[in-house]
């Protein structure tokens, strides 16, 4: 009896590990079969084009009347933030940097944007006394057109 009740409870127990390795069978397999799918999805969606460039330039403006350097591109980083009500939105401005040859792409929601120096959005510079200033400047975006937008560094010497 007590022989009958040992092969009963191990072939429970074996049927439940079977049971438990199977299931876990299936659910590594319909992981793998989500992640490829997933995968797939990534790389077959189309990324929207930029809606938006920005070419950025360096340009140093002397003392002496009618001296001033060509401008040339640069990285330089700014910010860019949606305006509502005629305000740049401070807390939803992104940092932003153009590469090496001052190019900057990025597709961005129909609206308008201000473009500018961190130290102009956030007031913590000396706006207007600066001897290096970058303009801040307001764009328009519309839907499936690219918005051109040229941003200047300026240094301004004695």
């Amino acid at each position: 009896m007590w022989i009958d009740f040992v092969r009963n409870h191990q072939a429970r127990a074996l049927s439940l590990a079977k049971l438990w390795q199977l299931g876990g069978i299936l659910l590594l397999a319909s992981l793998c079969a989500c992640g490829s799918q997933a995968s797939e999805n990534r790389q077959s969606k189309k990324l929207s084009p930029p809606n938006l460039h920005i070419t950025t330039y360096s340009q140093i403006i002397g003392g002496a009347a009618g001296n001033q350097s060509e401008a040339v591109q640069v990285s330089l980083e700014f910010k860019i933030a949606p305006v509502i009500s005629r305000v740049p939105v401070q807390d939803e401005a992104i940092v932003a940097e153009s590469d090496s040859s001052g190019q900057f792409y990025i597709n961005l929601a129909p609206g308008t944007y201000w473009i500018g120096a961190t130290e102009q959005l956030d007031n913590s510079g000396r706006n207007g006394s600066a001897t290096v200033t970058i303009k801040s400047q307001q764009v328009e975006l519309v839907a499936d057109k690219v918005t051109k937008v040229s941003v200047y560094r300026r240094g301004y010497a004695p």
